[in-house]
């Protein structure tokens, strides 16, 4: 290998996990529900709608600035909540 190779690929081994690493931070930090999940009732409350027939899949909830996916079991309760900004969602359901 040629002394002008080593930079390049340098480069190609140490993008690839420094994007990596950073895209693993910026999603996690907006996206994680604090605390623990909202309940179906609440979620039917702040829709304004009957969701009996999302039972045991997964809604996607939106309400303002707020968008979720909510799964929902076959017994009503929510599995998981996963916003698309938790610090939105988190204001929105609480004012609803």
């Amino acid at each position: 290998m040629k002394w002008y190779h080593a930079p390049m690929v340098a480069l190609c081994v140490i993008a690839p996990i420094f994007f990596a690493a950073c895209q693993q931070t910026s999603s996690k930090s907006g996206t994680e529900w604090p605390g623990p999940l909202p309940d179906l009732n609440k979620i039917e409350e702040c829709q304004r709608a009957d969701l009996q027939r999302y039972l045991g899949s997964t809604y996607r909830f939106h309400l303002y600035d707020c968008w979720a996916d909510v799964s929902i079991d076959g017994n009503g309760r929510v599995t998981a909540f996963k916003p698309d900004d938790a610090g939105v969602c988190k204001k929105v359901l609480a004012s609803c």
